[in-house]
């Protein structure tokens, strides 16, 4: 379940980044950077795994990233915060 709403999550961002006019990953890296305004920095490598749903980045990087894209920032916090559920889910508890 996680690793598909990751999949999903990804291909989304794929599209804002595509509606953002297809910036590469480094253009990405440096707005981030550039902006003293965004809460993280965002690595090339960050973004390459979180563009192909390798990992869930953490709030203030998908933040960084979304914002950077012209998204809905409060849209993409609920998607975040789903998948943080989601991972929690699959983690074994411990007693």
């Amino acid at each position: 379940m996680f690793e598909k709403a990751l999949q999903e999550m990804a291909a989304e961002l794929r599209d804002l980044r595509m509606r953002a006019g297809a910036p590469s990953l480094r253009q990405l890296s440096t707005q981030i950077l550039d902006n003293d305004t965004l809460p993280a920095t965002v690595s090339m490598s960050t973004l390459s795994d979180v563009f192909s749903g390798k990992r869930l980045p953490r709030w203030d990087s998908l933040s960084a990233i979304v914002k950077t894209l012209n998204g809905d920032e409060r849209q993409w916090r609920v998607r975040w915060m789903r998948l943080v559920e989601l991972a929690a889910e699959r983690e074994p508890r411990k007693l």
